[in-house]
């Protein structure tokens, strides 16, 4: 497929209307057939219509699921995306606590002066629970101390080529602190092909802090290898965020890879 049509076909099957052919192909050199071209005009006028053919291994999770209030959602402007842009439109949320602030780096997270800010407060906007508004992310996880059994965490992307493996391994063990039960996942960020973010640094320093924290006894700390699961049509022009298509195949990717 043509990378001018990418992001046209990503919206177009986010929606129903297209779904491609076996293996998420699309056949962009071919032509559509009558029958091809009736159905996606059907789903076009028609939204009953619509559905995103999704693989056998998903199909057990095609139907929408909530998260439970045993969850929080820890992240920048990616996990805000995913947030306000997917889950809460969509009705996915569920009972989840969220704090997610665009432009937080590693280094923001540890510190106290970094403060979850109602975004018409601020200049970078924050979705997070009312319970975590300005408060910094430590103080936000230490109200609802001992809650959370599973914690998606995914940092990176900002201030990516200073990040380091000392940062991440602190950030686990602040999570810890206020719930030592909860399975971590540690996310990885999407590739960026315009060299938004040097996402190949930041996976690495993921995987190895999930390794030294594993070689540490902490074994509820695991590695969710989200970058995985896009490819170029899920990455917006940005080079940093993700396109519709992308946010549904982080929420497919959690959904069969970690405890929902």
């Amino acid at each position: 497929l043509d990378t001018q049509y990418l992001l046209p076909v990503a919206e177009l099957y986010a929606k129903g209307i297209i779904s491609g052919y076996d293996g998420m192909a699309f056949n962009g050199s071919e032509k559509l057939t009558r029958g091809e071209a009736a159905a996606m005009i059907g789903c076009l006028y028609d939204k009953s219509k619509r559905s995103v053919d999704v693989s056998d291994s998903s199909a057990k999770y095609a139907s929408q699921r909530e998260f439970a209030d045993t969850t929080l959602f820890i992240g920048d402007s990616l996990t805000y995306q995913f947030i306000e842009n997917y889950l809460i439109p969509n009705k996915m949320i569920g009972k989840a606590s969220y704090m997610a602030a665009p432009r937080t780096t590693v280094k923001y997270f540890l510190s106290s002066y970094w403060v979850l800010t109602p975004s018409e407060d601020n200049r970078y906007g924050v979705a997070c629970n009312s319970e975590f508004e300005d408060l910094c992310f430590g103080d936000a996880m230490a109200v609802n101390a001992g809650k959370y059994k599973t914690v998606y965490f995914m940092l990176g992307s900002n201030n990516s080529s200073h990040v380091t493996l000392n940062q991440y391994c602190d950030a686990v063990e602040l999570i810890l602190k206020y719930n030592p039960s909860a399975v971590v996942y540690m996310q990885t960020v999407p590739d960026s092909d315009v060299g938004a973010v040097d996402a190949q640094r930041v996976n690495d320093l993921v995987k190895q802090a999930v390794e030294k924290m594993n070689a540490d006894g902490k074994t509820n700390v695991r590695l969710l290898d989200t970058n995985s699961a896009w490819n170029a049509a899920c990455i917006a022009k940005d080079g940093m965020h993700l396109t519709n298509m992308g946010l549904d195949a982080w929420y497919r990717y959690i959904c069969a890879h970690a405890t929902f």
